[in-house]
């Protein structure tokens, strides 16, 4: 038996969801059922074949009857987001259920008085915003500043606010996204791998090309892995555990989130939620401000990552970590004492992982493992590809290669710390392209690259403005990169600009 499709329809009432409905619906010549959990300001078109106003009582049984006593080609469903959206997950993935059917697209409709809701009804629209494939975002809307909102809240949605352009997604096959991300790869590998064979005589496009296959073949297996670890991570240990846990003293806190970092692991989408949580759990700043720093550098995934990536050399494993501890340390007891994080953390913040999406299609273990690992192989894959090309790029270009022979540490250590920040690479797999920029660069300026890149980068920035002001991510940000820079000079003169060993 074939299952029917069902799209939902979320958002507020006045959010203009029938109207969006009516438009959608307008040309289907197919057998509708439409469930309206609300009774909105507009009402549907009467050409629509089936509709049902659904009461308080409605459950799961009712539902069954519904799908029994007719066989629809699609069903559509506007949910009212001041209930809250776990109920109709609840009604929906039941196995008796999903014999008949299954959630193809959430939709949801933003309000003009988006910021209001989310301030006020965060634990509401939240999930429904973080669970939608596409959210309808009218021009009006935007200008009262939601899109970027709604944007940090679900990067991989599709915003938009042209009614034809949803309807085109709607019919749209869905490919896995690791699936299609590897196809890409193998095929721009394989452009790379051809390139030397049609030019032989262009021999810096043939180096060139060499250069960026050999990243990506050394880097894919850390991605893998490290998804699957982090992955693993998240299910077993789940940022509650690390809430729970935390003192209430400074130093304490400290030392605490050090630890942490290391024995409870998250990955780097979690960072951030998990400090907004610290905040909101009124710990010791300083102690939130150690663990933004140091969780994505004492990660003893990216230990092991930084190991094998840096040819089995453990005296690398111990200079990233040591420095990131001590810079991490000096930069929380910066910000607490420059930054003053009055304002209240809004229910907005981002406040979860963002590789959530996928748990409405299976609550096992299992399910919650693959879909995690899969969003984050797809999410660090892409950046990793753009940091080989770059670091290939960079190493051809003559004039790097006069900046880092001559006396200019300094502007080889900001440069490659700017570059970080563009990047957003995730920290299991920055190491490989760090070790690839070491033909290039002085040694401490690679260093500067894989300890300001984990702490900040245009993604956690980003990730950041959802639950602080901009004036105090900016400092951050700038703390982050004083300090970074001169625990580096300060390490290029201990250590005359090498390895210890």
């Amino acid at each position: 038996m074939n299952q029917i499709p069902i799209n939902i329809v979320c958002g507020f009432i006045g959010s203009g969801k029938t109207t969006l409905l009516n438009k959608l619906l307008a040309e289907y010549q197919v057998k509708l059922l439409v469930l309206q959990f609300e009774e909105g300001e507009s009402e549907l078109n009467e050409g629509l074949p089936v509709r049902h106003l659904i009461e308080e009582d409605f459950d799961m049984n009712e539902l069954l009857k519904l799908l029994k006593s007719f066989r629809y080609d699609e069903i559509w469903i506007e949910w009212n987001s001041m209930r809250n959206f776990d109920e109709l997950m609840q009604l929906l993935l039941p196995m008796e259920i999903q014999q008949y059917c299954y959630i193809n697209k959430i939709i949801y409709v933003a309000d003009q008085n988006e910021k209001m809701y989310l301030s006020n009804m965060g634990n509401l629209v939240i999930p429904a915003i973080q669970s939608a494939d596409i959210i309808y975002c009218p021009r009006e809307t935007s200008r009262m500043g939601s899109y970027s909102l709604l944007h940090n809240l679900n990067r991989k949605a599709k915003i938009t606010g042209k009614a034809r352009v949803v309807r085109s997604h709607l019919s749209r096959v869905k490919v896995s996204s690791p699936g299609l991300l590897l196809l890409y790869t193998v095929l721009f590998a394989s452009i790379l791998w051809l390139v030397p064979t049609f030019s032989p005589a262009n021999q810096s496009l043939a180096k060139w090309s060499n250069i960026v296959t050999g990243i990506l073949y050394e880097g894919i297996p850390f991605l893998i892995i490290g998804s699957m670890l982090s992955a693993a991570m998240q299910i077993l240990v789940p940022d509650a555990i690390i809430l729970k846990y935390f003192p209430k003293g400074k130093i304490q806190g400290m030392v605490v989130a050090i630890l942490m970092s290391f024995f409870l692991p998250v990955c780097d989408c979690a960072v951030i939620p998990v400090f907004f949580g610290l905040l909101r759990k009124k710990v010791p700043k300083i102690a939130a401000y150690t663990y933004l720093c140091v969780a994505p550098i004492v990660n003893p995934f990216v230990m092991l990552a930084t190991y094998f990536a840096f040819g089995n050399n453990g005296n690398m494993v111990l200079i990233r970590s040591i420095t990131g501890v001590v810079s991490g340390c000096i930069i929380a007891l910066l910000c607490n004492y420059f930054i003053s994080l009055d304002e209240q953390i809004p229910q907005y913040a981002i406040t979860n992982c963002q590789c959530g999406r996928y748990l409405r299609n299976g609550d096992s273990k299992f399910h919650r493992f693959i879909g995690h690992a899969s969003e984050e192989f797809y999410s660090i894959a892409i950046y990793f590809l753009i940091g080989a090309i770059l670091s290939a790029t960079l190493q051809m270009i003559s004039f790097f290669d006069q900046l880092s022979r001559g006396t200019t540490t300094s502007l080889t250590i900001i440069l490659l710390m700017i570059t970080a920040f563009f990047l957003c690479m995730c920290s299991m797999a920055d190491a490989v392209v760090a070790k690839s920029l070491l033909t290039q660069f002085p040694f401490v300026s690679v260093l500067a690259f894989l300890l300001f890149g984990p702490m900040m980068d245009l993604k956690t920035y980003l990730s950041l403005s959802t639950g602080l002001s901009k004036t105090n991510i900016r400092k951050m940000t700038v703390i982050m990169f004083v300090v970074c820079f001169f625990v580096t000079s300060i390490y290029n003169v201990i250590s005359g600009g090498g390895w210890l060993s």
